[in-house]
Formats: C-alpha cells, sequence, structure tokens
C-alpha cells in the first residue's frame, strides 16, 4: 500500500498524491524537476523534498522564500514525518502524511504513549554528605517539585494527543484528515506542546541549579 500525501487545501485540496520513497520534491509549478506542483503563490519554485530510508519519512526544506513545517514547528534541516503528521509548506498549503496501513499510526501512538508512562517519584542523590535538609534546602526541593508537577502536566497533555491520534486511526478518511490539521496546525495542540516542553525543560534547568546552590552555599542571594 502507498503512503500518500493528502492535500487539504489551496488548488489542489482533497488530492492524494503519490510519495515516491527514493524522493518527491514539491514546489510550486510544473517543471521536470517538480513531482508535485501545488499552484501556491507563497510555496517556492523548489520547495521541499521527502523520501524514506530505512528508519521512516524525511522531509527537508529546500532552501524555500517562506520555510516548511511540520506539526506547526519550522524545520531547519531534514527532519522525520510520521503518518499523520501536518506539514505546512510555506504557509500556504498544508498536507497530512498518510499511510494506509492503520498500524503504522497505531504504532505511533503506542510509541507516543510508552514515552508518557507515569513519570517515577524522583530521588536525590546523596550530595556533600549532606544528611538532612535544613529550611533552604526545602525550599529548593519544594521548587524542584513543583517543576515536577509541571512535567506531570505535560505529561497529560501529550498522552491526550496520542489517545487522540489512535482515535483518528480508525476513523474515516476525512474526519482523521480534519484531526491531524487540528492537532498539527501553526498554533494549535502539537505547537503549544512544544511550546510547553520549552518552558518545562527551561522550569527544570532552573529548579536544579537553585537546588545545586543551595546545597553548596546555602540560599541564593536575592540581590
Amino acid at each position: 500500500m502507498q503512503v500518500t500525501l493528502y492535500i487539504l487545501d489551496g488548488a489542489l485540496g482533497g488530492q492524494r498524491v503519490p510519495l515516491e520513497p527514493r524522493g518527491t520534491v514539491v514546489g510550486r509549478d510544473p517543471s521536470p524537476d517538480i513531482h508535485v506542483a501545488l499552484h501556491e503563490p507563497r510555496v517556492s519554485g523548489v520547495h521541499a523534498r521527502l523520501w524514506r530510508d530505512d528508519a521512516g519519512w524525511w522531509i527537508e526544506d529546500l532552501g524555500s522564500t517562506n520555510g516548511t513545517f511540520v506539526d506547526g514547528e519550522r524545520i531547519l534541516g531534514p527532519s522525520p514525518v510520521l503518518p499523520g503528521s501536518v506539514v505546512v509548506f510555506g504557509e500556504g498549503c498544508s498536507a497530512v502524511l498518510d499511510d494506509p496501513n492503520p498500524a503504522s499510526a497505531l504504532a505511533h501512538a503506542a510509541v507516543l504513549r510508552e514515552v508518557t508512562d507515569p513519570l517515577p517519584p524522583p530521588t536525590l542523590p546523596p550530595h556533600r554528605g549532606l544528611t538532612a535538609p535544613d529550611a533552604a534546602v526545602r525550599e529548593a526541593m519544594d521548587l524542584l517539585g513543583s517543576r515536577l508537577t509541571d512535567a506531570r502536566a505535560f505529561v497529560d497533555a501529550l498522552r491526550a494527543v496520542a489517545d487522540e491520534l489512535a482515535v483518528a486511526a480508525r476513523a474515516p478518511e476525512a474526519e482523521a484528515a480534519r484531526t491531524a490539521a487540528r492537532l498539527g496546525r501553526p498554533g494549535g495542540p502539537v505547537a503549544e506542546l512544544v511550546t510547553d516542553l520549552d518552558e518545562l525543560l527551561e522550569g527544570l534547568q532552573g529548579a536544579v541549579r537553585w537546588l545545586d546552590d543551595t546545597l553548596d552555599d546555602g540560599p541564593p542571594s536575592s540581590a
């Protein structure tokens, strides 16, 4: 069964374009070098290329003016594309990578569920011989605990997206495409998850620095 690019909008909206595993070049207008011509003004003449290797499907922007986005994030180099991923070419045309084998989408959802298992309780190793936390250490540990609470909220949001992908994999084609488009649009749930993850990692790093400073020297100065 051949993998296709299901075009969601623009001149080719509603059409399904077969993808060549060795490489499919997407651009604006028909030419010998363009396999998929989208006929959209914000799409560059030679815009992006999709191909498949043993690891799966990949996409690379070919120096387009307005960029290529996967699930709401602009790509800066070769990037993986999973079944159900929403690809936006130049902010002018969006499409979904569609694998007719439902097991592929379900496998992707299963991977997401596997990496979003509940987080185990944190364990802190002994630090410089300290045996009992003082008030400053407790304050630092409370800060770290609040960040772990944020992490669990992120995991819950990621699990919800994974569940929606699993349901979409069993849904009729049009409904599955709408779900994928909603999840992956710029500013949508997937893009929000990426932003939340960036903020979460920054917060965790700050909490760890605070804890390390506290264990070394006592509470950091407020100056």
